[in-house]
Parts: C-alpha cells; sequence; structure tokens
C-alpha cells in the first residue's frame, strides 16, 4: 500500500511537473509573440517616425521655396516701381523742357509779332508821308 501511493505521489509529481513544463513552453511562446509584436510596433514606429520626419523635412523647404519665390516676387516688384518712378521723373521733366521750349516759342513769336506790328507801322507811316507830298 506504501509502495502504492509512493508510486502515485512519484507519478502525481511527474504529472505537475510535464503541466508545469507545458505551461512554461505555452508562457514562453507567448512572451516571444509577444516579444515579435513589440518588434514590429517598434519597427513600425520607427519607419512612421522616419515618414514624419521625412514629410516634416519637405514641408520645411516648400516653405523656405515659398519664401524664396516670395521674396523674389517682392524685389521684381521693387525694381518695377523704381522703373515706374524713373519713367515718371523722366516724363515730368521731359514735360518741364517742352514747356520751356513752348514758352521760348512764345516769347519769340510776341517778339517777331511786335516786330511785324513795327514794321507795320514804319510802312504805314511812310505812305501817310508820301501821300501828304
Amino acid at each position: 500500500q506504501f509502495h502504492q501511493e509512493v508510486q502515485e505521489s512519484v507519478a502525481e509529481a511527474a504529472r505537475l511537473e510535464q503541466q508545469a513544463l507545458c505551461d512554461a513552453e505555452q508562457q514562453q511562446a507567448h512572451i516571444a509573440k509577444q516579444i515579435k509584436l513589440i518588434e514590429a510596433m517598434t519597427k513600425l514606429r520607427g519607419k512612421r517616425q522616419v515618414q514624419l520626419t521625412e514629410q516634416l523635412a519637405k514641408a520645411g523647404e516648400q516653405e523656405e521655396a515659398a519664401r524664396f519665390l516670395e521674396e523674389k516676387e517682392l524685389a521684381r516688384q521693387a525694381k518695377q516701381r523704381a522703373r515706374i518712378r524713373d519713367q515718371l521723373k523722366s516724363y515730368k521733366a521731359e514735360q518741364a523742357r517742352a514747356t520751356a521750349q513752348q514758352a521760348s516759342l512764345r516769347a519769340q513769336q510776341e517778339r517777331f509779332l511786335a516786330q511785324a506790328k513795327q514794321e507795320q507801322a514804319k510802312v504805314n507811316r511812310e505812305r501817310v508821308g508820301l501821300r501828304e507830298q
């Protein structure tokens, strides 16, 4: 009887040991799956982080390009305004020259007219003088 109880105890211990080994293997397999899942998520997170970094870099480049184009456009507009100002100054100067020339021509015309009137008056006096004689 004692021998049978010892055998049953040994058999129970062996069964429990086998069950513990089985449980440990299942737990190891579960832990291995969790590790693989964590590694996959970490890898995915790393890729996503790289993508986000690349997107930020592209956005920065686009922003820089937009800023460059804006500065270029502002410079072009400033040059255009300066060119228009210069043209306006040139036009005003030309207008002033034309006005001065016009005034000079008017003065010359008035002198010629006055001279012609004097000549006419002289001719008229001479005619009157000849008639009286």
